[in-house]
């Protein structure tokens, strides 16, 4: 009721998310304000279409109401209409529509991709094999259908850390002493969802306790307690290692190493530090 004639919205695609019949109180706020016809209304978003066309036809409607139904909705006339309102507005531009307008081949810089493989051996491998052994139990153990499906969840998260680094491994074995996890909390680390809510994907979540396990998971900690402690023999993590001294001496690069946990990107850092001395090591987590 207070609301001024101007609004912006950061992150709109943010708004317009939910289930197929309607969608959150972000939306319905939006979708009030904007049936004032008077009302400036600024919607910012950088991935206005995610895939899920419901939601992207909820944040067209908000220009418009000929855009409320959809490309498909109403009869001939009302789909003529809404083609011809899309058609004034939308407008799409591609990074070769820069580059060619120009003249510059050399505006962007061109991806270059390469597979670094590496093989685990010894006390590695030998504790990813035993996690993966201990996993197959959880799993085996579990009783109806929902503990079946969080353990097999749970342990496919575990797993997921295990394969980061020996320090998200320890962590993530930490964590499961501490309980239940939800599927709420599983399936943003599982399926790498980064959803309406920002989930904390990037921490190693607590996933599911079998009491029969405690004994069993507890020398799995003791021994990953010990690979942490020794990273720098980590056979990923040596390869790591090949390739950054190749980006830096022989390319010049400063790169930039992404990883998929937060305790793992600290670990790579602190660790690259005493293997890269004369260079400048940070460490950004959010």
């Amino acid at each position: 009721q207070a609301c001024p004639s101007f609004v912006i919205v950061d992150e709109a695609h943010t708004c317009v998310g939910g289930s197929e019949k309607g969608t959150q109180q972000r939306y319905a706020l939006l979708e009030r304000l904007a049936e004032d016809p008077a009302r400036h209304l600024l919607l910012l978003t950088a991935t206005p279409h995610s895939g899920n066309q419901d939601a992207y036809a909820r944040l067209l409607s908000l220009l418009h109401s000929d855009l409320a139904g959809g490309p498909e909705a109403g009869d001939q006339n009302a789909r003529r209409r809404y083609a011809d309102r899309l058609a004034k507005h939308f407008v799409q531009r591609r990074r070769p529509d820069i580059a060619d307008k120009w003249g510059d081949a050399g505006a962007f810089a061109k991806s270059m991709k390469a597979d670094a493989p590496y093989t685990l051996t010894g006390d590695f491998q030998n504790f990813q094999e035993d996690v993966l052994e201990y996993c197959l139990g959880v799993a085996t153990r579990a009783d109806g259908e929902r503990a079946r499906r969080l353990a097999f969840w749970g342990t496919l998260a575990l797993m997921r850390c295990v394969g980061s680094s020996p320090a998200a491994a320890l962590s993530a074995l930490r964590n499961r002493l501490g309980g239940m996890a939800e599927e709420t909390a599983l399936a943003p680390v599982l399926f790498d969802e980064d959803g309406d809510e920002l989930a904390d994907t990037d921490i190693e979540p607590a996933t599911a306790l079998d009491r029969e396990e405690l004994a069993e998971l507890k020398a799995l900690i003791t021994r990953a307690e010990g690979l942490a402690a020794r990273f720098e023999d980590d056979p990923k993590f040596r390869e790591l290692v090949r390739q950054v001294k190749d980006l830096t001496a022989k390319k010049g690069a400063r790169p930039v190493i992404f990883c998929r946990f937060i305790t793992t990107a600290e670990a790579v850092g602190e660790t690259l530090r005493t293997q890269f001395k004369k260079h400048e090591v940070e460490i950004v987590t959010g």
